[in-house]
């Protein structure tokens, strides 16, 4: 019965798109067990994906390998460019380098690549106390460095070091939280467009600690969260806005109730929610910011049945949208989301079911949404998929997922690289390759930016101001406008900002840069 309800939920949302018609899937790897980290778009239209794998000797580093791709899916080059035991971090720039941060022998190693793999630069974090390999996380601070949180065991009081370091591995300041339990995992550290560093920490005891630092290591607020009973295994931090954060998770040892809550630029709560849905449980995975909105998505299940879920609210905090899909899976660790350029929301993970241990039945999906919930399109894969992991949207609107198929049953480990491409969404133009940059003065800015607009007669135009970490932070409906419009940034955080001008489809057509200063 719930095959038949998959395949006519399919049917139906096939039926009613015509913007992913084309979806292409490819297949390649080694005879280990590869594992998927990050697939990212060189500038040139081609992809780049980095996937890992162990040797067989016990307590051995395991590979870190690049792939280069053509549009096709042909594999055009395999080289290996580090060694890790765990922990892998990667962060792509818009020129198609890309930052790649490992534990391996000498500590934490964090190097920049350019897009074939060569090293640019690179150096070593080492710290006495790294307890555990596996609760680290690293978050790029554009322009200063990265930011750094680990379980630490200073013993006999244990918690999580917070470390910020510069673009060559200068340690600027380092802090330490105190918890009896610093259950920390990858997602509960986030970099606000203001540049200060905000980490979660969770202590059953106590619920949710949450500490936001300042660019220079000064305390700006401690909060928590004790309401909330704190379970630990999985929760996140989203910055939304310029000086705000969510946190995210699921609440409780005996119930699993998701949460969020919206902390201001004080450390107060904007929105304090917990969330249920009849007498399903709602368990968060993956969560990401569209402007002032905030879109989570993970797995909803009771005693008979599992389901993905998708939530968008506010910046009050409302409920936008609340969508379950009962054939669909929001299946820990496999739960990936993003926003892409024309409004939509793209969703992928795998399609499971309770199938006895081996099975080889588990199918992947790519779900598209518009700003309200509506669904676009839902599509599924020819192969039986057993992770899925990155995202990532080329030049001409192609949606990437990359993720491993499972070809054999388990515990054969001869699993492979899956990459599937569906077509469809709106052509955009590469920043760095584009003929037509949008005139900004005065650059840099203190109070007022000026844009001088080409003549576009008959043409609705958007204009989209964006900061270096991405978050939309202006935008302006301009009904055939010519001439110069302006923005005021005078009470804006200073740093970069990406200006951009779209057609009614959503298409780029001009883009520039502008700095804000005081």
């Amino acid at each position: 019965m719930k095959h038949f309800r998959l395949l006519l939920f399919s049917l139906l949302s096939l039926a009613a798109s015509l913007s992913a018609q084309i979806s292409q899937e490819f297949q390649f790897g080694s005879q280990h067990w590869d594992y998927p980290y990050k697939v990212m778009m060189r500038p040139d239209g081609s992809v780049s994906v980095v996937s890992g794998y162990s040797d067989t000797i016990p307590n051995s580093l395991g590979h870190v390998l690049l792939y280069h791709l053509s549009p096709t899916g042909a594999v055009l080059s395999q080289i290996e460019i580090a060694r890790i035991a765990t922990s892998l971090f990667i962060e792509a720039e818009a020129d198609g380098s890309f930052w790649l941060g490992r534990l391996d022998s000498i500590g934490y190693g964090l190097s920049h690549h350019s897009p074939d793999g060569t090293v640019l630069s690179k150096f070593s974090y080492a710290h006495p106390n790294l307890w555990d390999d596996y609760f680290f996380a690293v978050r790029r601070i554009p322009g200063i460095g990265f930011a750094l949180a680990f379980a630490n065991a200073d013993i006999p009081q244990p918690g999580v070091r917070v470390v910020s370091l510069s673009e060559t591995g200068t340690v600027l300041w380092s802090k330490f939280i105190s918890s009896q339990f610093p259950d920390f995992y990858d997602n509960a550290l986030a970099v606000l467009p203001n540049g200060c560093i905000v980490v979660a920490v969770v202590d059953f005891s106590q619920g949710y600690q949450v500490n936001c630092y300042t660019p220079n290591g000064g305390i700006k607020w401690i909060k928590g969260m004790p309401q909330v009973p704190a379970f630990g295994e999985d929760f996140g931090l989203i910055p939304v806005g310029n000086d705000r954060v969510v946190l995210y998770g699921n609440g409780g040892q005996s119930t699993y109730n998701g949460f969020a809550g919206c902390y201001d630029a004080n450390g107060n709560f904007a929105w304090n929610l917990t969330f249920e849905t009849e007498a399903k449980n709602l368990y968060f995975n993956k969560g990401f910011a569209d402007g002032d909105y905030t879109v989570l998505a993970g797995e909803y299940f009771n005693t008979t049945e599992f389901g993905l879920a998708v939530l968008k609210l506010d910046a009050q905090g409302n409920i936008v949208f609340k969508n379950l899909y009962p054939d669909l899976s929001g299946q820990k660790d496999n739960m990936i989301g993003a926003r892409i350029s024309n409004g939509d929301y793209i969703f992928s993970g795998y399609q499971w079911e309770m199938m006895p241990i081996g099975s080889v039945e588990d199918q992947g999906f790519a779900l598209s949404m518009d700003a309200q919930g509506a669904t676009n399109w839902l599509l599924f894969s020819q192969a039986k998929v057993h992770l899925m992991r990155s995202l990532t949207k080329d030049d001409m609107g192609n949606i990437w997922l990359y993720g491993q198929d499972r070809t054999a049953p388990f515990p054969d480990v001869n699993l492979n690289n899956f990459v599937w491409k569906i077509g469809g969404g709106v052509p955009q133009v590469n920043p760095f390759t584009a003929a037509a940059p949008l005139h900004l003065f005065p650059n840099p800015a203190t109070k007022r930016v000026y844009v001088e607009c080409p003549e576009m007669s008959g043409t609705m135009l958007t204009l989209e101001v964006r900061s270096a970490t991405g978050s939309l932070t202006q935008q302006l409906a301009l009904d055939d406008k010519k001439g110069q419009v302006f923005f005021d940034v005078s009470g804006w955080p200073v740093g970069l900002y990406m200006v951009t001008l779209r057609d009614e489809r959503g298409a780029v057509l001009y883009q520039g840069k502008t700095v804000v200063q005081r």
